[in-house]
């Protein structure tokens, strides 16, 4: 099967992302130590149902619904609404969204990311299926996460990598 991959071009505003990049920074976010790669740390907060679904994420969050034309939309259980923030050296290793949870199984993860900060380098770009994407600060990309392995490079650039997630089944 083909990738199915959309990029939304400038899908926030440059307020936008100044605002996203910075409610990123003031969370405390969970360690995760990549157990499949010794590369680094890639830092990672789930935030729907919290207080840090704060209204710009919560209007982002409809924008998004609008655009994919979701009716009904169930949020991902696994992963749901993430802000990840990868420091240089970090990475993401090659997986799929796999649910493992009885009940769950026939479902797929359709994600929704919005790259709020990375680096100018390729290191930055999602890798979907072996394939780097040059999405730029302020656009968006989807796709199926269970049927497309993904991952990205280990960051290489000064920049950290801020990506904010929305994850649905479908």
């Amino acid at each position: 099967m083909g990738l199915e991959l959309t990029i939304y071009k400038n899908f926030i505003t440059p307020s936008e992302r100044l605002e996203l990049l910075d409610h990123a920074y003031s969370m405390e976010l969970n360690v995760n130590h990549d157990m499949v790669s010794p590369y680094g740390t890639r830092r990672y907060k789930r935030i729907d149902g919290t207080e840090l679904a704060n209204s710009l994420v919560n209007k982002i969050f409809k924008r998004i619904v609008t655009k994919l034309q979701l009716e009904d939309p169930v949020i991902d259980p696994s992963l749901g609404q993430l802000v990840s923030v990868i420091k240089p050296g970090g990475r993401i290793h090659p997986h799929t969204d796999v649910y493992m949870k009885q009940g769950f199984t026939h479902y797929n993860n359709l994600r929704f990311n919005i790259m709020v900060e990375r680096g100018v380098d390729s290191s930055y770009n999602p890798v979907i299926e072996g394939q780097g994407y040059g999405i730029h600060k302020r656009d968006a990309w989807c796709f199926n996460a269970t049927k497309h392995i993904h991952e990205t490079e280990i960051i290489k650039g000064p920049e950290a990598r801020v990506v904010y997630q929305f994850g649905f089944m479908v």
